[in-house]
C-alpha cells in the first residue's frame, strides 16, 4: 500500500479492501419513471467487455444486458420499483462490483446522482447526498459535487464530483474527493477549487485542481476542527462567494448543533493569489448571538433542526455575503422561519468585528437561501425554500425571489411544487446556483422517490430557470 499523495479517487476505497478499486466500480445510478442508468469504470481491466446484471429487489434471477460502453440504461420497466444491479467482466462474472440498489420513478429535474437509503456502497461516510455545489468553468463544462453522509455514527467525509458537458442534460463522473465534506466549488485564477471541512465539524481545508476536476492536489489546512460529530467545529455549507475589491469573500461558522451553538467568521482572501497558501486568507473577528439579546427573538414558530431545536436558538448559519447597491457587504443567514440575521463586514479590515446585527423578515422556510447580485437587471436573485402565510409546506416549494435592495422581495418564479405531498418524507433543498446567460442552472439536495426522509436525500438533481429575468 503507497501512502496517498493526492486528494482525489477513482474511486476512493479502505485501504483493507483495496482490490475493489480494481474490479468494476459502479459510480453513477440515475433514474426515470420506468427506467434506470448504472455509470462504471474498470480500473483493472480497461479494456474487458463488461455486462450489468439486473433484477427486482430480493427476486430471482438475474437478467443479463451487455454494455456497449460504459453506461446501461434498463428500459419499460414498473415504476417505484427497487432493482439489485451489478456489473461484472463478461469474461468472468467472479470479477464484479459491488452489488447496488437503482430504482425507478419521478424524479423532478433531471438526475445528476441517486443514492438509495438502503445502499451501502458508501456506508463509512453515510447513505444519503447532501451539500450540493454547482460551477460552470471557463470552458463551458458544468461542474457538480455533492458529499454523503448520514447519521453521527458515519464518518461523513466523503464528496463526489460529476461534470456535465451538454449544458447539464447528461452528467460523468469525475472523481471521489476524500477527505471532503459540504464542499463549496468555485472557480479562480485558473484553478476550480473546493473549500470544504474534513468532515462534520471537521479541519477547514482548501484544494484545487489544474485538470478541470479531474485530479486534485492535496488540500491545505487553513484551520482545525474537533472532527467530532457531537462536539463544536467548523461549518461551512456551499454557499455563494462575493467578489468584491479584489477579495474573495464567504461565510464561516463554528460550532455545532448538539452543543446548541453556532458563532459566526467571515473568511476571505485576495483574488488572484494562491489560496492553497493560509498566508493569503483573512478571517474577522468572532460574532456571537449570546452577546447580542437585543437581536434574539421570541420563539416565531420556527422549525426544529437536526438537533430538535429552532435554529434562531443557537445561532445564524449558511450566511450569504452580498453588496448592497450603497457598496456595503451585508451577511445574510438563515435564522429561522421567515427570519434572515443580517451581520455587516468590512473588506477593508478581513481580521476586523462585524457589525450591525439585525434581524430581516423573509418569505423563507428554516432552511439555505442562496443570494446572488445579477448585474444585468441590477438585482438581488434568491433560490431557496418558499413559506406559505396559510399553511405548512416544509421543504416541498423551490422558488426564486428577487429584490432590488436586499428588503423587499418579490416571488419571480416556482420552480418545483411538492406542497401537496408529504413534508416529512419530500424535501428538495439546498440549492446552489450560478447564472447562466439568461437562464439560472442549479442543483438541489432532493428527497423524492422512496427517500429516508424530507432531509436525508436519495437524489442530486439539476434544474434550468429559463429566462429567469422575466418572472412569471
Amino acid at each position: 500500500m503507497d501512502f496517498a499523495n493526492s486528494w482525489s479517487y477513482r474511486p476512493y476505497v479502505q485501504p483493507v479492501c483495496e482490490e475493489k478499486a480494481l474490479l468494476p466500480y459502479i459510480c453513477r445510478i440515475s433514474h426515470t419513471e420506468s427506467s434506470f442508468t448504472v455509470d462504471f469504470i474498470d480500473n483493472g481491466a480497461l479494456d474487458a467487455k463488461h455486462t450489468l446484471f439486473w433484477r427486482v429487489r430480493d427476486g430471482g434471477e438475474y437478467a443479463a444486458v451487455n454494455a456497449l460502453g460504459d453506461s446501461v440504461c434498463v428500459c419499460d420497466l414498473d415504476t417505484d420499483t427497487d432493482f439489485e444491479v451489478y456489473v461484472a467482466r463478461t469474461e468472468n462474472n467472479a470479477e464484479r462490483s459491488t452489488v447496488r440498489l437503482a430504482r425507478t420513478g419521478m424524479a423532478p429535474g433531471s438526475v445528476v446522482n441517486y443514492l438509495h437509503p438502503d445502499d451501502t456502497a458508501f456506508e463509512f461516510s453515510g447513505r444519503f447526498l447532501d451539500s450540493p455545489s454547482i460551477v460552470r468553468l471557463p470552458s463551458g463544462k458544468l461542474i457538480s459535487s455533492m458529499g454523503v453522509h448520514a447519521t453521527m455514527e458515519h464518518g461523513e467525509n466523503l464528496s463526489v464530483l460529476y461534470s456535465s458537458e451538454d449544458n447539464g442534460e447528461s452528467w460523468q463522473y469525475l472523481c471521489d474527493l476524500f477527505p471532503c465534506r459540504w464542499g463549496k466549488l468555485f472557480y479562480d485564477g485558473g484553478k476550480l477549487y473546493c473549500l470544504c471541512t474534513s468532515c462534520t465539524y471537521g479541519d477547514l481545508l482548501i484544494g484545487c485542481s489544474e485538470d478541470e476536476g479531474l485530479t486534485w492536489k492535496e488540500p491545505m489546512v487553513l484551520a482545525r476542527g474537533s472532527c467530532v460529530n457531537r462536539k463544536a467545529g467548523w461549518h461551512h455549507t456551499p454557499m455563494p462567494i462575493l467578489r468584491h475589491k479584489g477579495r474573495l469573500i464567504t461565510d464561516m461558522q463554528y460550532g455545532a448543533w448538539n452543543e446548541k451553538y453556532f458563532v459566526n467568521y467571515v473568511l476571505s482572501a485576495k483574488e488572484g493569489s494562491d489560496l492553497t497558501d493560509k498566508n493569503n486568507w483573512a478571517i474577522s473577528e468572532l460574532w456571537d448571538h449570546r452577546d447580542h439579546p437585543e437581536i434574539l427573538p421570541v420563539q416565531n414558530g420556527g422549525e426544529t433542526g437536526i438537533a430538535g431545536l429552532a435554529t434562531n436558538a443557537i445561532g445564524g448559519i449558511e450566511g450569504n455575503a452580498v453588496l448592497t447597491p450603497e457598496g456595503d457587504v451585508w451577511v445574510i443567514h438563515r435564522y429561522g422561519n421567515k427570519k434572515l440575521l443580517k451581520l455587516e463586514y468590512d473588506p477593508e479590515d478581513p481580521w476586523g468585528e462585524l457589525k450591525g446585527a439585525c434581524l430581516m423578515d423573509m418569505p423563507v422556510k428554516d432552511s439555505k437561501a442562496s443570494i446572488m447580485f445579477d448585474d444585468v437587471s441590477n438585482r438581488y436573485y434568491m433560490v431557496t425554500n418558499y413559506a406559505l402565510a396559510d399553511r405548512e409546506v416544509g421543504r416541498t416549494i423551490c422558488a426564486l425571489l428577487s429584490s432590488a435592495d436586499l428588503i423587499d422581495w418579490r416571488l419571480d418564479r416556482i420552480v418545483e411544487d411538492y406542497s401537496d405531498q408529504d413534508v416529512k418524507l419530500i424535501g428538495l433543498q439546498y440549492f446552489d446556483f450560478v447564472f447562466d446567460g439568461d437562464d439560472i442552472v442549479l442543483v438541489s439536495r432532493t428527497a423524492v422517490c422512496g427517500a429516508h426522509n424530507f432531509h436525508d436525500s436519495n437524489h442530486q438533481t439539476f434544474h434550468r430557470i429559463k429566462n429567469f429575468r422575466r418572472p412569471d
